[in-house]
């Protein structure tokens, strides 16, 4: 399978997932190589010109106005890579590397970068033979990712070291081996390569894909906590959502119903009380909001992966070279900001959903004779609810905004950042540590559940209850609670997507609001013919 890079055709997150995972290769569409020649044809017409362009015949920052001799903007290109890379840290794993070399060269097919199309191709032939440079994770304050990508850039020229099939070389021996040589830079080559919000949005593009296991983990744990606690399902009914009309509580709640389809909980007299705690009966509400911050950031990144960061820009469109605040990617910045508050309350309302269905197991255990209990029912004993507390308090910090932090820099010229590398690590990070607690909160309903063998369970619950009860069977009758956590969690993980497109959960599958999508769809289709 190979992914073509287009100018008609945007890239997808999930594309770009796929690029990052080195599950697919990558190839420059037509219309792609025409629109980088394009820019490109721009930018030497200005040099030709005798127009003073940033970055090209002029120097960088506070530098600006000074003029860059002719005979040297080769080795300038050269020297602008070296000098940005600066990065330091751990290298970033694999698929992070490639994630941002991807978005690179994503953003280089709008055609505004002055990239030769001979560059642009070496993205493209790195990622498909495998050549992974090594880029140390702190380099970037969020205004373009200079030292990220000066570090790509530095492979790319036969410097520094990179990755070949796990090997770590010499960036000239792992180039030599995978067929290539080093790239020639010329006229703006080095400030092109190395200014691109590539680490925001390529990495953000995974930390969303992570975030996507989470918000489907978390609706997951909900049921099962339902289950456990045998609550009442009428907050999730269909009319609910439509007497508030919120797409992803309509989504979450319709979510909710469908793993639980065939669950002894649709049974209106198999609730236990009238209302149950906020922290279940308010799921499609908080779960909700959630997925709507989700989705506006998905927008966001998706929408810088297939725009141009670049400054200056080269226009194929006017022929003109544009100095540009576009590098400054402040609203991808504040959608990461905002989705570690919203995972934040979703690990609230976790922690709290472990609370009661803890104390129905405290109950159950009072009053049951355990060698009555059925054979696969699970006596693992542990106090998950303090390491759940304390994850939660974690996540709370992590939560706090970043993106004021960054002060001002290059003497007053770069006085304002966005933060974006950082804001992104953190919400991996929450999302990493939210994943923890949902399977928690999963394994714990599934003790409970396997004391009750004679309930039938939801069929989007069942897969995720037969997980837990199949690494409990695999310990031996003295483990500790945390071995059974450490073994079920990666497999209640593997059984849930990481797809970022969540149109899966349709909200065609609510009734009332199928009939009113249609009748919009039907409204527009009138004032069509009209």
């Amino acid at each position: 399978m190979t992914v073509h890079l287009s100018y008609a055709q945007p890239l997808t997150l999930d594309e770009l997932q796929e690029i990052a995972l080195d599950e697919t290769k990558i190839a420059l569409a037509p219309d792609a190589r025409a629109r980088i020649g394009m820019g490109r044809a721009v930018l030497i017409n200005a040099l030709e010109q005798g127009t003073r362009v940033y970055g090209l015949n002029t120097g960088l920052g506070h530098t600006r106005d000074v003029d860059v001799p002719t005979e040297v903007l080769d080795q300038y290109q050269v020297d602008i890579v070296t000098s940005h890379a600066s990065a330091v840290g751990e290298p970033l794993p694999d698929p992070e590397v490639r994630a941002i070399m991807a978005a690179r060269l994503a953003g280089a097919c709008r055609g505004y970068s002055g990239l030769s199309t001979t560059v642009a191709e070496f993205y493209a032939a790195m990622l498909n033979a495998g050549v992974v440079p090594s880029v140390p994770r702190e380099g970037s304050i969020g205004a373009a990712d200079l030292g990220t990508l000066a570090a790509v850039a530095s492979t790319m020229i036969g410097r520094g070291t990179a990755r070949l099939n796990g090997e770590t070389l010499p960036s000239t021996v792992a180039l030599e081996r995978a067929g290539l040589e080093p790239v020639r830079l010329g006229l703006k080559e080095g400030l092109a390569v190395v200014s691109e919000n590539s680490y925001s949005i390529g990495v953000g593009a995974l930390a969303l894909g992570d975030m996507a296991r989470t918000l489907r983990l978390a609706d997951v744990a909900a049921a099962m906590t339902m289950e456990a606690a045998r609550s009442s399902l009428s907050p999730f009914d269909p009319e609910v959502a439509i007497a508030r009309p919120f797409r992803g509580q309509a989504e979450v709640a319709a979510r909710i119903l469908r793993l639980l389809d065939g669950s002894y909980l649709l049974d209106p007299a198999a609730a236990s009380s009238l209302q149950d705690p906020l922290s279940i009966r308010t799921v499609a509400q908080v779960h909700g909001a959630a997925r709507a911050v989700f989705q506006h950031l998905a927008e966001v990144v998706e929408t810088e992966l297939n725009a141009s960061d670049d400054n200056p820009m080269t226009s194929p469109d006017t022929g003109r070279a544009l100095s540009t605040g576009n590098f400054h990617p402040m609203e991808l910045a504040l959608g990461f900001e905002s989705i570690r508050v919203a995972l934040a309350h979703l690990a609230l309302v976790c922690e709290r959903r472990i609370g009661v269905i803890g104390m129905e197991l405290w109950s159950a255990r009072k009053a049951t004779d355990e060698a009555t209990l059925p054979a696969d029912a699970i006596l693992t004993r542990g106090l998950a609810g303090y390491a759940h507390a304390a994850i939660s308090a974690r996540i709370k910090t992590l939560a706090n905004p970043v993106t004021i932090h960054i002060p001002s820099l290059d003497h007053g010229q770069e006085d304002h950042a966005t933060a974006a590398p950082l804001a992104v690590d953190l919400a991996r990070e929450v999302s990493d540590r939210l994943n923890a607690m949902l399977a928690g909160e999963i394994i714990v309903a599934a003790t409970l559940l396997s004391w009750r063998p004679d309930v039938a369970l939801g069929a989007g619950t069942r897969p995720y209850f037969d997980a837990v009860v199949q690494a409990a069977r695999e310990g031996g009758p003295d483990e500790l609670g945390a071995d059974l956590v450490a073994r079920a969690t990666p497999r209640l993980l593997a059984l849930t997507p990481r797809r970022i497109d969540l149109d899966d959960e349709s909200l065609a599958a609510i009734p009332l609001f199928g009939a009113r999508e249609r009748k919009a769809a039907s409204h527009e289709e009138h004032e069509d013919v009209g």
